[in-house]
């Protein structure tokens, strides 16, 4: 009797121990995530993505495994296309990883679309275009670019 009584109180204990490091280890990365968040955030509200020096240092310090992390490389990329860095703004936008929102991943397809088109590669650009079917506004967007670069020489007829 008193063997089973030890054996009860260990598997117990046991089972206790890895609870615990199981919600430690699940804390921790909420943790991480969080704090990856609280980085980019103030990021953004202090558009440390128009200082290139900044972003740059930033994106290496961030983790990309977080989906923060993609919030402020599209606006990297946004603010690039802006400055007709079209090369690096698709550098940029070839980073991003797979993104869990619909309004992101067709803001991503946009700000590709847009680019391409931009560089005068109006077959990839109308594929990403055409990857945009959620959202009638983000399709706007793009449109304009779209159809000029339908319209350009070698563009798609």
């Amino acid at each position: 009797m008193e063997n089973i009584l030890k054996k009860i109180i260990m598997f117990s204990l046991g089972g206790l121990l890895f609870y615990m490091s199981i919600v430690f280890v699940i804390n921790k990365k909420e943790a991480r995530e969080l704090q990856n968040n609280d980085i980019v955030n103030a990021a953004i509200n202090n558009k440390v993505y128009k200082d290139e020096t900044k972003i740059v240092k930033l994106i290496q310090s961030i983790d990309s495994s977080h989906t923060s992390t993609n919030s402020i490389k599209l606006l990297y990329a946004n603010n690039l296309f802006e400055e007709g860095k079209h090369d690096e703004s698709l550098l940029v936008l070839n980073s991003i990883e797979e993104m869990e929102s619909t309004v992101s991943t067709e803001l991503l397809y946009s700000l590709k679309a847009r680019t391409l088109a931009s560089r005068g590669l109006c077959n990839e650009s109308r594929k990403y275009f055409n990857n945009i079917s959620k959202h009638n506004s983000i399709k706007q967007i793009s449109s304009a670019e779209i159809i000029g670069c339908v319209n350009q020489e070698g563009g798609l007829k």
